[in-house]
């Protein structure tokens, strides 16, 4: 207990889902919490699980993809806190299932504005404040942005491009004692994947790792603290894979939903 004792962190998509475990375990660890989501709701209701559990948090309704709303949350964290030592960008959209030439091309744009623009955003308009304190960045990537996978092509090259700007910012803002780092996580089974993808395809996701499992909100929960808290004071510009052995495991297991949903008149797959 007490990792975070008298820090402040901004945790964008804390309505649900990682954001919210986070929120939840970096208050016990002794963080003062801004959950920042575009859901007011959700939002809220993880800021009233934060402050039952006897913690301090307040809620900052934000659009990732807006200038103005990232400004505001920045400064809203200031004004109520006095400073920023942590920013978790966690705000992100999930996948379609439809290859690049079946991808209508409306729905690359999406992808591209909240995985990428939102993070940018984001860290743009922390940054003045976080050099003040040597903050933390945590970026949360994903396990997409190393592995080719069917019908991933938008999602993977966001989150692709959060690798690119982790290890940028890394430099720039390790001038000034900032550190940045990424988390990037296999599949979990929350409820918003679920309600995406379906219970069945979280089944199949088991099969493509050596320990035959799920990340739950907990593991990628853990990982950012332990890049949020001092005992990482010499990692920055890494990433770390909350991947259940993923990376070392090639294993289609998807490809024969993804040949039907995906056809090319008058051309068979070689395999």
């Amino acid at each position: 207990m007490g990792r975070l004792e008298g820090k402040v962190a901004i945790i964008t998509g804390a309505g649900g889902g990682f954001g919210r475990r986070m929120s939840e375990i970096f208050s016990q660890e002794g963080a003062k919490i801004v959950v920042a989501d575009f859901d007011e709701k959700s939002g809220h209701e993880t800021v009233e699980k934060v402050v039952a559990a006897g913690g301090d948090a307040i809620f900052v309704k934000v659009d990732v993809t807006n200038d103005e709303s990232t400004r505001n949350m920045v400064a809203k964290t200031v004004e109520r806190y006095g400073k920023l030592d942590i920013l978790v960008n966690n705000a992100g959209k999930q996948g379609v299932k439809n290859d690049i030439a079946h991808m209508q091309v409306e729905e690359m744009m999406p992808y591209l504005n909240v995985n990428v623009r939102g993070p940018w955003l984001c860290i743009h308009h922390a940054a003045p404040e976080l050099v003040k304190t040597k903050g933390k960045i945590v970026n949360i990537a994903s396990i997409a942005a190393l592995q080719g996978s069917y019908g991933g092509t938008a999602y993977g090259v966001s989150k692709g491009a959060v690798l690119s700007l982790t290890y940028a910012v890394a430099n720039e803002l390790g001038l000034y004692g900032v550190r940045c780092n990424a988390v990037s996580p296999y599949s979990a089974a929350t409820q918003e994947t679920v309600r995406l993808l379906g219970e069945e395809f979280h089944e199949l996701r088991k099969s493509g790792n050596p320990l035959h499992q799920l990340c739950i909100a907990d593991d990628v929960a853990y990982a950012s603290l332990f890049l949020a808290s001092d005992e990482s004071r010499s990692c920055t510009g890494l990433n770390l894979l909350c991947d259940c052995g993923a990376h070392v495991r090639s294993c289609p297991f998807d490809i024969e939903d993804f040949k039907k949903n995906n056809v090319y008149e008058g051309v068979e797959p070689l395999f």
